[in-house]
């Protein structure tokens, strides 16, 4: 299983590592300004080292990404798993 991590500054920085490995040292960094262009990111990733995401994990990554870059844009603040408003 592969865990993310998102975090919104002058980017969005999404944090991914396998529950193996330490909350410390993330596997991989990805940054941008747009949810498409880092979820495409990850999917290369994810390809490229053969690992495996459920549907439904997709669907909650494109979620979140969706409103990180809301966020970017309006320069709210994005916490994770919480509204934007």
């Amino acid at each position: 299983k592969i865990n993310f991590r998102i975090i919104v500054k002058d980017k969005i920085y999404v944090m991914m590592r396998e529950n193996r490995s330490p909350a410390e040292n993330p596997k991989i960094c990805i940054k941008g300004n747009k949810a498409e262009e880092i979820y495409l990111a990850i999917i290369a990733h994810i390809s490229k080292q053969d690992l495996k995401i459920s549907n439904e994990h997709c669907a909650y990554l494109g979620k979140e990404l969706g409103k990180a870059e809301i966020a970017l844009k309006l320069g709210k603040n994005y916490i994770q798993d919480e509204g934007l408003f």
